[in-house]
């Protein structure tokens, strides 16, 4: 206790007081180093799941509104199932002949790229 006119125990109640509060106060210190250990981890954690998403999903898999994708095979019969015949094709003029042929060289492109024959 602190006694009137005796500065040297105003000064023990201090120290008293001071050792109290750095004590607490290195309690909550660790307490939150912990907290942000886990909380690091965590950010960590979820930084790698989002790359791996990346890899998984090319061409905008993590946009909000992502742009709309078919497989290449499923675009080059899309394209096939509109072509005329080889024999329609040859009775055309020159114009509608050449685009036909540029049409069927889209197809090869995207089976080349699908992986397919």
């Amino acid at each position: 206790m602190a006694v009137p006119g005796i500065p040297e125990t105003n000064v023990q109640v201090l120290e008293k007081l001071t050792d109290e509060k750095v004590g607490s106060l290195q309690l909550k210190l660790s307490e939150v180093e912990g907290k942000l250990a886990d909380t690091s981890s965590k950010l960590s954690e979820a930084e790698k799941t989002i790359e791996d998403l990346r890899r998984q999903l090319p061409g905008g898999g993590l946009l909000k509104n992502p742009p709309k994708m078919i497989p290449a095979s499923e675009a080059a019969k899309m394209v096939e199932s509109v072509l005329p015949s080889p024999m329609v094709q040859r009775s055309w003029s020159l114009g509608p002949q050449r685009m036909c042929q540029e049409l069927r060289r889209v197809v090869q492109q995207l089976q080349h790229k699908a992986g397919g024959s």
